[in-house]
């Protein structure tokens, strides 16, 4: 049997490494390019950042409501980069199901 079983902690802690060195790489690039982050999506970041279950949940709420902007300001076709998770582009869609016909 080549399934590799590994315990909740384990991953756990590898997900709050990735998660860290992401936000790290983000920190490193922003202070490289002089980009600032929307305060909105800062706080959002470290509100839940150390939480992946609610820091996926608030970033597809943040983008549901960046797609709603769009919307209401004339905007007629989003494209969605989910970077392969299939399921935070279909809980967006569910979320805009009332404004969005497809």
């Amino acid at each position: 049997d080549a399934t590799i079983q590994f315990p909740p902690q384990k991953l756990y802690v590898e997900t709050m490494r990735r998660i860290k060195r992401i936000s790290r790489q983000i920190a490193r690039s922003c202070a490289l390019s002089g980009t600032l982050l929307p305060p909105r999506f800062k706080a959002i970041i470290d509100r839940f950042g150390d939480d992946p279950v609610a820091m996926k949940q608030a970033g597809i709420a943040y983008a549901t409501d960046q797609i709603i902007d769009l919307i209401a300001n004339g905007v007629t076709h989003i494209h969605l980069y989910t970077m392969n998770r299939p399921e935070i582009a279909e809980a967006i869609l569910r979320n805009l199901s009332g404004i969005v016909n497809l």
